[in-house]
């Protein structure tokens, strides 16, 4: 596996979109963070938050396979479906890239509600990509968000 130890200006990032989220709503998150490089993920469409998900981890796997340079930070999990009816299970994952010269843009993807994101598909993982999705505080989960298309 390719392997590389994200910055300390990755983690500031990391923390700095975390506040524009407003993850600071359930600090533990930040904290776990920042000590123990924990992502906490938001299943979709409850709202729930559950570090250590397994179906995250699997995607932070293939992930830093294929972007080594990047440290993800945050996930949404949830479900959807293709054309065709068939449904598949998802991770969107929230990251900060190893290019500085991308984070004031990606910022304001963020705080516009449309960051972009790393989606992997555990179906048919040969479908993931990168992409933007759209995003709203859940309602009943503070801190939490859900995507919406």
């Amino acid at each position: 596996m390719n392997e590389r130890k994200p910055t300390e200006d990755q983690k500031a990032e990391a923390l700095v979109r975390m506040e524009l989220l407003n993850l600071s709503r359930v600090p533990i998150i930040a904290k776990t963070f920042r000590e123990e490089g924990a992502i906490w993920t938001a299943a979709d469409p409850e709202g729930t938050l559950m570090k250590g998900n397994p179906y995250t981890l699997r995607a932070i796997e293939q992930f830093r396979e294929t972007a080594p340079e990047s440290l993800p930070f945050y996930a949404i999990e949830g479900h959807d479906s293709l054309s065709n009816g068939e449904a598949f299970r998802f991770t969107a994952l929230f990251y900060v890239s190893g290019y500085p010269e991308e984070w004031e843009a990606d910022r304001r993807d963020v705080m516009n509600c449309r960051p972009y994101v790393y989606v992997y598909n555990h179906e048919t993982p040969e479908f993931s990509d990168y992409g933007t999705i759209g995003i709203r505080e859940h309602e009943h989960a503070g801190g939490a968000f859900r995507r919406f298309f």
